[in-house]
């Protein structure tokens, strides 16, 4: 048995990740910063043999972040977010979730490039109530 994360945030089963090829794990963990115990960070690691439980993309997070997917072709990686405020008038600017680029391994906050997604008729819900199966179809169309 190998551990790779010893510690994470678990908030739901949608907490964490593993690509459909079975190469890459993504999951949040807590950041090192002291005073800033909701801040965690999202962190993608290798499930390869040659480089099993290796860090390779990293982002970091307020405590919105709740939910991650892997893309199917394991190119982008999106989170979802819970809303902390009350919305009095529903909006289609209100941010469900974003979604990023895996582009440079080991590049710190620079090894995933922020591609925005916010909410609209199709994704008009918050992201605790965004089905996997929402997620998986815009990964999907993004790696097309």
């Amino acid at each position: 048995m190998n551990v790779l994360v010893q510690n994470c945030k678990i908030y739901n089963d949608a907490s964490c990740d593993i690509s459909a090829d079975g190469q890459l794990l993504a999951a949040f963990i807590p950041s090192s910063q002291r005073g800033f115990p909701d801040e965690g960070i999202l962190a993608v690691y290798s499930l390869a043999p040659h480089n099993l439980g290796e860090m390779l993309y990293t982002k970091r997070f307020g405590p919105n972040a709740i939910s991650v997917s892997l893309s199917p072709m394991g190119r982008y990686v999106m989170v979802g977010l819970a809303s902390r405020r009350i919305l009095l008038h529903p909006s289609t600017e209100h941010m469900v979730a974003q979604v990023f680029r895996l582009q440079q391994a080991h590049g710190g906050e620079t090894s995933m490039r922020d591609q925005r997604c916010h909410a609209h008729k199709e994704l008009g819900k918050t992201p605790v109530q965004t089905s996997n199966d929402q997620q998986a179809a815009l990964l999907e169309a993004l790696d097309y």
